[in-house]
């Protein structure tokens, strides 16, 4: 049966000890035997090279990733392969890794060829309706929720300067920062909370730190931790480092985003002096109210954003980029304490680790250039398939052939 849209391939098999790389070919049996998708990890190097091969001639090499190459040596490997009208989607041991532009039809492929030092090779083709598929290590962590139980603010009066004061509250000491980072949270991360829980006045608490030498890292808040078919983003934050002409970095752009009814919605871009500064820890804080989602970073609002999307549909923390990440949770209601309190309280955390360059200054607005919204929250099944084993040559490389019709 011919490829389709949802059709995917999940290649399984064990890498030897002095494999330095194999590739798994995507094959249209035409006279030149043009090669659709051209998958080669390098294990030596530490990634992934995709291309075509058209009428005896290999195009252009595509290396890129956001995500980080984790295929070991003398280890067993993962990889799906799913195709979209669309492009292209690979996965490997159980996270996205990548997605290929479509450079021939897909529907023409007859044969996967699998060469390189790797060994007990399994090839299975089915039609899913949903893409990764997560394996155990792979499937998302639930988000704990910090509450403690003497709230008596109503949840409505939530504002700015509540959540300002209380991101001075939230903030981590010496020794809470100490203590996280020793367990650092592997990226890309998926963290779920139960749907619904996401009300006015709860807060999303985001710690870590940023990398020396960073170029980008995003968070979006939606619903479900599937990549296809796309997920509806209610909340989209990507960070982007400048690059100076002497290769530090410089100023950040802050691109603010909802994905909804199958698309983007129209970037909206700030180029603000942010907290955000490489080598510098953060906590970022992610409120809820009734029209708009609103972030700030170490005492600072950052935006707000108009809510595209009603909050407690969404279920799903995605976190990926150039970050150290340390901590999510959700702060509930209980957690938030009374005003009258909050001075003993910001005084029991006065050895917060940071310096008086970054707090905010007193009488610090928002404006429009940090992205505030106008006053009104206004912004914008398939049969089994018989695979044939055709051709394996010496153990120092392998060479698997699977056709179909």
């Amino acid at each position: 049966m011919r490829l389709s849209e949802g059709s995917s391939f999940t290649v399984s098999g064990y890498t030897k000890t002095y494999c330095q790389g194999f590739c798994i070919n995507f094959i249209i049996e035409n006279l030149a035997r043009d090669i659709a998708l051209h998958i080669s990890p390098r294990l030596p190097q530490n990634y992934i090279v995709r291309n075509s091969k058209i009428e005896s001639v290999w195009g252009v090499e595509e290396e890129a990733s956001a995500l980080p190459f984790k295929m070991k040596r003398g280890h067993v490997f993962t990889m799906q392969i799913l195709f979209t009208n669309a492009s292209i989607l690979i996965s490997v041991n159980g996270y996205h890794f990548c997605r290929f532009g479509h450079r021939l039809p897909y529907r023409e492929i007859r044969t996967i060829e699998i060469r390189g030092h790797v060994e007990r090779i399994k090839v299975e083709r089915v039609m899913v309706d949903s893409y990764p598929e997560r394996l155990p290590h792979s499937v998302p962590s639930p988000i704990p929720l910090k509450s403690v139980p003497d709230f008596s603010r109503n949840l409505a009066e939530v504002d700015d300067t509540y959540v300002k004061e209380l991101s001075q509250i939230l903030m981590p000491t010496r020794s809470a920062l100490e203590t996280m980072t020793k367990n650092e949270i592997s990226l890309p991360y998926y963290g779920t909370f139960p749907s619904g829980i996401l009300q006015v006045g709860r807060v999303l608490k985001i710690d870590g730190r940023i990398k020396l030498l960073p170029q980008s890292f995003f968070v979006n808040i939606q619903i479900g931790c599937k990549v296809w078919p796309p997920p509806t983003v209610g909340l989209h934050i990507n960070v982007r480092f400048a690059k100076q002409l002497a290769g530090n970095v410089g100023r950040t752009t802050v691109v603010r985003n909802v994905y909804t009814n199958g698309a983007w919605g129209r970037d909206h871009r700030f180029d603000v002096d942010t907290e955000f500064r490489p080598g510098k820890a953060f906590t970022m804080l992610i409120s809820c109210t009734h029209a708009f989602m609103r972030v700030h970073v170490n005492h600072r609002v950052l935006l707000k954003n108009a809510n595209a999307v009603d909050p407690t549909l969404l279920d799903t923390v995605y976190i990926q980029g150039d970050i150290k990440l340390w901590n999510v949770v959700l702060v509930t209601e209980s957690y938030l304490p009374p005003k009258s309190k909050w001075g003993l309280k910001i005084m029991q955390r006065s050895s917060i680790d940071f310096d008086e360059s970054d707090m905010i200054e007193e009488g610090f607005e928002c404006t429009d250039s940090f992205g505030m919204d106008d006053g009104d929250g206004n912004f914008e099944t398939f049969p089994e398939l018989d695979f044939e084993n055709i051709d394996v040559h010496s153990l120092d490389e392998c060479v698997n052939i699977f056709s179909f019709t």
